[in-house]
């Protein structure tokens, strides 16, 4: 269904490529694309999946990460090109013959619609059997290819990736001057998308044999540019841990910061509040989430609401971009096929008076996640590359304190009131020696059979890696946010083995100990990852003790939905275990959350998330002053 968005990964190698086949025992795929599949974007208080990287509802039949794999309808695969000896360059003619149909305006309100299409099974059935009777009227001797190419349920008929390459194709070309308007412009837009999936190769090919963790080093860093765009939060836990961050955590790290909060610094970079951006980003999701067909995709650009237009337009210049400056934006160069970046910092677009929503994930990010970055730049352009670096390291020390207060509330309590959450940061803590380097982890917690030895780190992919494919960054990536902390978990472990007293007491036997990792936001975990991580490991004897259990990655909200499990009852520690030694252990732990517990936001959500955030939605919707129902 079209709710699992799709993104591209060379099928030429032949390890991983024989895999697929034998998994789906289908014919080679010999210009398709390998993706995968991803749970659909869920709204605020819908129950559904909140998890964008590879929901098991959308997963298709094999074992371990083969469930989370399928493939791209591409244009071939049911309009076969005529044995060209230059199949790209044929590719290349259908595409800009479909580019010729209509103007930029029509193919963008109905991108827009499609776009609000998937993640909505019904519509996307409905889309799929239009596509069929299109086919049947205008290419009937394609009809049964497209058949047979979709009974496999590995074929993803269109998904979020293609469609966004759809638009920044169409925003990268000029009007047509006549445009032929022969085909319906939605049918039209789904086959130049079709024949943007079967374009999508790797865009840096290794040389010789170079892998990453067993991995050719081509697909290998496809796989992590895959992963980083299908990273996909739920909206309510991503609200909720905005207002922590700014509201809680910021007034905390005023003195990194020049005496200004975190909330002054979002002011002076948007002209505006904390409230006010929530509540405009908030206005233009939800009308992006309940359009139905009939219904108009643009909003005006007033909303409905009676909010000053002085403060909707300040919110507007930090997402919205007229057609004309965001096709200036985007230019006819070669570039990697996961550059978006255009329309994840712009995902509105102003035009003919209207606001169009292009990507509902992409406007999530920039209203929650994405005001790091608006202060960020902000910023760096006032004050340099120092006042950036300050703001970056008052950011991780937030969320490296958000973080410590939800390890606490995993730390079991004890009759006699002995400790059991035990705060490594201080400045003497006991398991540190004098003169170690690294240093100690930032906490540990005993849990009676077992000890938890937990890290945060807040680092980001950069763009080189998460775009370009870049190794030489992936690999600098991968220190900063992995094996700096890795090398502190170890010696705050081997410091545990051997000397637990110093920790715990006199008479404490050295016991089974989970080490921990907790990524800030943006950080996409992958099966290239893991096996990176683990190959270090291995290559530096690293928490390779039998008393260390498997090393955790997560997240910030997986960390948050551990946290709704055990006020229900389940144990962190079991979960982690068993998720590391499960056939989907290389996968992000939500994957095999979800696998094992169904989506229900009572058990996702900590108890203490909806007061929270329900108590600022009822500010928001006054700060909207929508007039009427939009």
């Amino acid at each position: 269904m079209w709710s699992a968005p799709m993104s591209s990964l060379p099928v030429r190698i032949d390890p991983l490529n024989a895999l697929v086949q034998a998994a789906s025992q289908g014919p080679p795929i010999p210009d398709g694309a390998l993706v995968v599949v991803s749970a659909p974007l869920s709204p605020i208080l819908v129950n559904a999946p909140p998890f964008g990287i590879l929901g098991t509802s959308d997963a298709v039949p094999g074992a371990g990460v083969l469930r989370y794999m399928g493939v791209n309808l591409a244009i071939e695969d049911y309009m076969p090109f005529r044995g060209s000896s230059a199949p790209e360059e044929e590719r290349q003619s259908v595409i800009e013959r479909l580019l010729e149909h209509y103007d930029r305006t029509t193919f963008l309100h109905v991108a827009a619609e499609l776009a609000a299409s998937i993640g909505k099974p019904d519509l996307v059935s409905q889309l799929q059997d239009t596509f069929q009777d299109f086919l049947g009227e205008y290419f009937p001797q394609s009809l049964g290819r497209f058949n047979i190419a979709m009974s496999d349920r590995k074929r993803s008929f269109l998904g979020r990736h293609v469609l966004l390459r759809a638009m920044r194709e169409i925003l990268s070309q000029p009007e047509p001057q006549s445009p032929r308007r022969i085909l319906p412009p939605a049918m039209t837009l789904v086959m130049l998308a079709h024949a943007l999936a079967g374009q999508i190769t790797t865009d840096k090919k290794a040389s010789g044999s170079s892998t990453i963790g067993g991995i050719p080093e081509d697909l290998a860093m496809s796989m992590v540019c895959n992963f980083s765009f299908h990273t996909v939060d739920d909206i309510y836990a991503s609200l909720d841990r905005q207002l922590r961050l700014w509201n809680d955590y910021g007034p905390k790290v005023k003195h990194l910061l020049r005496g200004r909060e975190p909330r002054e610094l979002l002011s002076a970079a948007t002209g505006t509040d904390l409230e006010d951006f929530l509540a405009i980003g908030l206005g233009l999701f939800a009308h992006f989430l309940g359009w139905k067909p009939g219904a108009p995709v643009g909003l005006d650009n007033d909303l409905g609401s009676d909010m000053p237009a002085s403060i909707r337009n300040k919110v507007f210049d930090h997402i919205c971009e007229g057609l004309d400056e965001l096709s200036a934006r985007i230019d006819n160069r070669s570039k990697s096929h996961w550059d978006l970046l255009a329309l994840q910092e712009r995902p509105v677009l102003r035009v003919d008076g209207t606001l169009l929503v292009l990507d509902g994930v992409f406007l999530a990010d920039r209203f929650t996640s994405g005001l790091f970055w608006i202060v960020h730049d902000h910023i760096k352009n006032m004050g340099g590359e120092i006042a950036a670096n300050d703001w970056r390291i008052a950011w991780g020390n937030m969320v490296e304190k958000m973080a410590m207060d939800d390890f606490r509330l995993h730390a079991p309590p004890l009759v006699n009131g002995d400790q059991t959450f035990f705060d490594l940061t201080t400045t003497d803590p006991k398991i540190k020696k004098k003169g170690q380097q690294p240093k100690a982890a930032d906490c540990a917690i005993d849990f009676g059979e077992a000890i938890g030895v937990f890290e945060v780190v807040s680092g980001r992919l950069k763009n080189p890696t998460r775009i370009d494919g870049d190794r030489c960054s992936f690999d600098d990536d991968m220190e900063k946010i992995l094996l700096k902390k890795i090398r502190q978990l170890d010696a705050t472990v081997r410091n545990l083995i051997d000397h637990p007293e110093d920790l715990f007491g006199a008479g404490v036997p050295a016991r089974p100990i989970q080490p921990v990792i907790v990524a800030g936001e943006e950080f996409p975990l992958s099966p290239v990852i893991t096996r990176y991580v683990e190959e270090y490991l291995d290559n530096n004897g690293y928490l390779r003790n039998q008393l260390v259990r498997p090393l955790a990655i997560i997240d910030l909200s997986e960390l948050e939905v551990l946290e709704g499990l055990r006020e229900r009852g389940y144990f962190i520690l079991n979960i982690l275990s068993e998720w590391r030694e499960s056939d989907i252990g290389e996968m992000p732990l939500r994957n095999y959350l979800l696998k094992m517990y169904p989506w229900d936001p009572e058990l996702y959500r900590p108890a203490s998330m909806r007061p929270r955030v329900d108590s600022t939605f009822k500010i928001l919707v006054e700060r909207l002053r929508i007039r009427r129902r939009s």
